[in-house]
């Protein structure tokens, strides 16, 4: 079984990376306006308060032109300032950073073609070797959580968005591939605003199987009528079936998978040899299998939000 917090940021502190100059015009206690200049690749973020830049440490994923509300806390031992946020903007509904993930067409096979170094390749894409104790390992190291560890100084060294900047400042690499690589860190920072939008778990996965093109991992506690349960569903994105969506819903003991796919043969073929599985988790849940060949966008994943159990079609 795994088990794994989404993403609930339980302080939205900002810290000054630097201590703060005597000529610095905040006052404890106070509440000014920010704006989001810059983003930078040690994970930093440059913001705009009463006509004067900082280099701030935050723990949520924050974008470039972001309004913030700021309360001036205090000084840390270190003399650098503490703003808690309280509130924020974005140019645009919580849908826009999904608009702006290239989730249909960022192929992990670009990746491989695109890096010839072979060291290179093989830091970044994983072969697959589905467990739960690895899945879950990919996922915490998917980028999603990448500022809170920074914050808390924890290993870094395996995470992908940390991956994807030491890449940015390797000398050997052309200007062509690091805009490549650019490309996969706004993707991963659209996911870590949805994941924070939405109050789930949505990443891009850097596994490889035969064939595979692209993958997603969405995931997202539920409840319904005071019972706990959960929501997953993993895309795919075949070069020989096409796309396949597996969602999963589940509420106490009752268990729906529901496969997506547009190939008909393949089905066909997943419902002759689903009763084995069908055997199996039956001795544990009251199972429903259920076989579309529509396949459903992320929106409608995320726009039901809690109401996942109506997405059966």
């Amino acid at each position: 079984m795994i088990n794994f917090k989404t993403v609930n940021y339980q302080e939205e502190l900002l810290n000054t990376l630097k201590p703060v100059n005597k000529g610095i015009s905040f006052k404890v206690g106070e509440s000014v306006k920010a704006e989001v200049i810059e983003i930078l690749p040690s994970g930093g973020v440059v913001v705009r308060a009463k006509g004067q830049l900082l280099e701030v440490q935050s723990e949520i994923p924050l974008q470039k032109g972001t309004q913030l509300l700021l309360k001036v806390l205090n000084l840390d031992e270190n003399n650098r300032l503490i703003l808690r946020i309280l509130s924020l903007s974005k140019n645009g509904d919580k849908f826009k950073a999904l608009e702006n993930t290239n989730i249909n067409s960022f192929e992990v096979s670009k990746l491989l073609d695109i890096f010839k170094n072979t060291s290179i390749k093989e830091n970044i894409i994983q072969s697959w070797q589905f467990s739960g104790k690895i899945l879950k390992e990919k996922i915490m190291n998917s980028g999603l959580f990448f500022e809170k560890k920074l914050l808390k100084k924890e290993n870094l060294k395996d995470d992908l968005k940390f991956k994807m900047y030491k890449l940015l400042e390797d000398t050997s690499i052309s200007n062509e591939d690091k805009k490549i690589v650019k490309n996969l860190i706004n993707t991963i920072t659209n996911y870590q605003i949805i994941s924070k939008d939405f109050d789930l778990v949505f990443v891009f996965l850097p596994l490889i199987l035969p064939d595979l093109k692209t993958s997603h991992f969405l995931y997202k506690k539920i409840s319904q009528k005071s019972k706990e349960g959960h929501f997953l569903a993993i895309s795919f994105e075949f070069k020989d079936i096409g796309k396949l969506v597996v969602s999963l819903f589940n509420i106490d003991k009752y268990l729906a998978i529901t496969f997506f796919s547009e190939n008909k043969k393949f089905l066909d073929a997943l419902k002759k040899n689903v009763s084995k599985l069908e055997k199996d988790l039956g001795k544990t849940f009251k199972t429903n299998f259920i076989f579309s060949n529509k396949i459903p966008n992320i929106k409608d994943f995320l726009k039901k939000e809690n109401n996942f159990i109506d997405l059966k079609t």
